[in-house]
């Protein structure tokens, strides 16, 4: 585990945004995820860099776990409970007109898609997984439509892939 969760550190650490950066107003939220909130914070810590050297204005919120745990014990019930919580706080953002990221895959896949299928007839699961993308989405995104900014450099030691495992 992290001594420290994602979510402190954004608190402490949310700098302005790169005002040189090529941008087009664009605001996200960061959805940490359980992985990278209380497991892998540099993962958090990466994507805040790019994000803010690229002119982003983000944001961040954990309000809960996506449920990709108790759908792998097919707890659907607790799966939809941890959907309709999570939104609700999701929403909040999006209205705000932010973009949901998501920095782990299978969280994605979860806000995307899962949801939608356990709750077809909900228009705000609709709605959010309207708004989510993965990080890398989001970067590839920037980059073709307004290029990246100039001075981002390689980082040692390789990328680690989690590709969504279900």
């Amino acid at each position: 585990y992290n001594s420290e969760t994602f979510t402190n550190y954004f608190k402490k650490n949310n700098n302005l945004i790169n005002i040189e950066a090529p941008k087009k107003n664009r605001k996200v939220v960061i959805y940490s995820t359980c992985f990278v909130n209380f497991n892998k914070k540099d993962t958090g810590i990466a994507a805040l860099k790019v994000l803010k050297k690229n002119g982003v204005e983000v944001q961040e919120a954990y309000p809960g776990c996506c449920g990709m745990p108790f759908l792998e014990q097919a707890d659907l019930e607790k799966v939809v409970e941890q959907a309709k919580k999570v939104s609700k706080d999701l929403l909040e953002w999006v209205d705000k007109g932010y973009q949901v990221i998501t920095l782990t895959a299978s969280c994605g896949l979860m806000l995307k898609f899962e949801w939608a299928l356990l709750l077809p007839e909900d228009k705000n699961i609709k709605r959010l997984s309207k708004n989510v993308s993965d990080i890398d989405e989001y970067i590839v995104n920037i980059s073709d439509k307004e290029g990246l900014a100039l001075g981002l450099k390689e980082i040692d030691g390789g990328v680690t892939i989690h590709n969504a495992c279900h």
